[in-house]
């Protein structure tokens, strides 16, 4: 199994857990066009689970969109809502990373909310035109 995991093909699993059944894990050691996990962990999203108070590290939205760019139809709906989620939830207060983390992903935005962007925060996405 691990020499699958070093030459980069995912392994499978479905929990047989009772709280968890059925639920798909997918275990990778490297993943093509993100960066090694050293960083996309000093970049992670930390959550906080209610009842046990386990604390779980996920990838950052950033990151997750990156690995999920692939060649299979199914994914590209999900990229697109999850780059959404993400302008939602900081376009009040976006880091200049978070524009241009919209502004990459503008192959899958409507016209309407590339020109918002480019409106609303034009210094940098001139910066990032160059």
């Amino acid at each position: 199994m691990l020499d699958y995991l070093l030459r980069g093909h995912a392994i499978h699993f479905r929990c047989q857990a009772a709280e968890a059944r059925n639920v798909r894990v997918d275990v990778m050691a490297t993943m093509r066009g993100v960066a090694p996990v050293e960083e996309l962990w000093s970049r992670r999203t930390t959550i906080r689970e209610t009842e046990s108070g386990t604390t779980i590290g996920l990838l950052a939205l950033p990151d997750l969109v990156a690995a999920k760019h692939t060649q299979r139809d199914k994914d590209w709906p999900m990229l697109r809502r999850l780059v959404e989620a993400h302008f939602a939830r900081h376009q009040g207060q976006p880091s200049e990373d978070d524009v241009r983390f919209w502004l990459a992903q503008s192959t899958d935005r409507s016209d309407a909310t590339i020109c918002d962007s480019s409106n609303t925060f034009g210094s940098i996405a001139r910066s990032s035109s160059r």
